[in-house]
């Protein structure tokens, strides 16, 4: 819980969890997704159900570093640091795995700005805010803003920046 100028905040945040740290791999090969699937989907619930608590006196954030099946990765033609390794359909969460009750999901990992794809609330992959390699350079960057007072829908929009081109990346 913080205090804030404009009120309190109840903020849960789920750091970008390795599959090494969540999947057993002694297990039968064919179960590892799934079983990473299931366990961020219960990680996420447990954090949802925490957010819910505080929902009656503060603004609830939920801030997460994971892929969300469907998430759009950009520029892989390009060499991104976003390595399919990473990026695939493997390692990730379904869009129902996200709590629903959060005012708003803020979440990291994938580089491209863009709205996560059939997430329960509001939920957005703000993107990087500068390139971070070559595949970014003609990437049109933003910035996310949210407006949220307790026990009403966040208002979510956006400042797109001006494209940045390669001779950004120093």
């Amino acid at each position: 819980m913080l205090d804030t100028p404009g009120g309190r905040a109840a903020i849960a945040c789920v750091p970008f969890l390795r599959e090494g740290r969540v999947v057993d791999f002694m297990a039968e090969t064919g179960e590892w997704y799934r079983e990473y699937r299931d366990r961020l989907g219960g990680i996420f619930r447990v954090m949802g159900e925490a957010l819910d608590r505080e929902a009656a006196e503060a603004v609830t954030v939920l801030v997460a570093h994971a892929t969300v099946n469907g998430a759009t990765v950009r520029g892989r033609e390009y060499g991104r640091g976003e390595r399919e390794l990473h990026m695939g359909d493997t390692y990730t969460i379904d869009p129902s795995g996200l709590p629903p009750g959060p005012q708003y999901v803020a979440m990291g990992h994938i580089h491209a700005p863009q709205r996560v794809p059939g997430a329960p609330g509001p939920a957005e992959y703000a993107g990087s805010l500068l390139p971070l390699d070559f595949g970014e350079a003609n990437e049109e960057k933003r910035v996310v803003i949210v407006e949220a007072e307790p026990r009403s829908p966040a208002r979510v929009t956006d400042r797109k920046s001006t494209r940045l081109n390669s001779s950004h990346l120093g």
